[in-house]
């Protein structure tokens, strides 16, 4: 008796194998776990990702832009790149991640905006970091580092002598001589023109100092409108000490040696100031505001990027669905391969089920 049971009872598990086998597939999928997309469904609002998601890539963006355009991108450049590659290397692994996640669950989540914030608030940064560096931050540590001379006789003093300056004050009776004014078209205008003593003509026979700007003269005649042009009271400057721009002031000098059949040896590149000292303060106090806006306009986009994205999340299925009603598993049925329940009719042993 217990064989011909025991046979018995394999023999129905085997039958119930078959039968669980061949269930519909629709009806496998019907009752598969939902997606999201499916229309009925909706995403789950969660309030820790939505604060990590606006405040993790504010803070990246902010640290990167504080990297690239203070000090330390001046005085220790390696340990910069090394930390953006550490953020970088941050960045590359929400990525990844964002990318195993998704593969796991189609359904769109944080992660992959988490992922996407990250890595355009540490490029946007950097390159915000970078424009205030290349503005405001290395020319002012350059005039730190450099020497301030005073009482310069631009009719005896020679350029090579002041290669350490960084801001120079003129003695009494100097002014801009803008008949000899000459200029440079690059797309940019690149004007110039020589910085004179009462003599006029200097003692070396060399016009070593030169006051520029861009885009404050004109192409047709001697109007040289740069700096504190305007200013009686002028006689100082600002060393110029940007290689791009002085390879442009050079052949700005050198039109006008040839044009007024004068010579400069050791041309020196300032910009007419009435206080040098105080500008490049001015200069240093422009360049927090402008690190303030910046950052303060990265949270607001984050903001907006953030409310975009929640809205987005909350009208995923928020569809009418098909399937209005509810399906209900029937052990007894589905020992047969089947199911039953309010509103169903089907066929047992694995038959396709209709709604009535």
């Amino acid at each position: 008796m217990s064989t011909e049971s025991a046979e018995l009872r394999l023999e129905r598990l085997r039958e119930e194998m078959k039968h669980r086998r061949e269930v519909s597939p629709l009806l496998k999928r019907k009752l598969a776990p939902r997606s999201i997309f499916a229309p009925g469904m909706k995403i789950r609002m969660n309030i820790v990702p939505m604060f990590l998601a606006l405040v993790v890539p504010w803070a990246v963006f902010t640290l990167c832009c504080g990297l690239t355009a203070f000090r330390l991108m001046y005085y220790h450049p390696v340990v910069v790149i090394f930390l953006l590659g550490g953020i970088c290397a941050f960045c590359l692994a929400s990525i990844i991640y964002a990318v195993w996640a998704r593969r796991r669950n189609p359904d769109p989540t944080w992660f992959s905006y988490f992922a996407l914030l990250m890595g355009l608030a540490a490029l946007a940064g950097t390159l915000v970091g970078m424009q205030l560096y290349k503005r405001y931050t290395k020319s002012f540590l350059q005039f730190q580092d450099l020497n301030v001379v005073r009482d310069v006789d631009a009719g005896s003093a020679k350029g090579g002598n002041v290669m350490d300056a960084g801001a120079l004050f003129f003695a009494p009776g100097t002014r801009i001589d803008e008949e000899k004014s000459s200029h440079f078209k690059q797309q940019t205008l690149y004007c110039v023109a020589p910085i004179v003593s009462s003599h006029l003509i200097p003692e070396t026979q060399s016009y070593d100092f030169w006051v520029v700007g861009k885009d404050c003269c004109s192409t047709s005649s001697s109007d040289f409108r740069c700096g504190a042009w305007d200013e009686g009271r002028a006689r100082s400057g600002i060393r110029i000490l940007d290689d791009a721009d002085l390879a442009y002031y050079r052949l700005a000098v050198q039109q006008a040696e040839s044009t007024f059949n004068i010579m400069a040896k050791h041309p020196i590149f300032i910009e007419w100031s009435l206080d040098p000292v105080k500008d490049m303060a001015a200069r240093y106090h422009r360049l927090l505001q402008t690190f303030i806006s910046a950052i303060a306009m990265a949270f607001i986009v984050g903001l907006f990027c953030l409310c975009v994205a929640i809205i987005g999340f909350s009208f995923l299925g928020r569809g009418a669905s098909r399937y209005t009603e509810p399906y209900y598993m029937d052990h007894a049925h589905h020992q047969h391969g089947g199911f039953a329940g309010p509103g169903y009719s089907g066929h047992s042993h694995g038959g396709p089920i209709y709604m009535v």
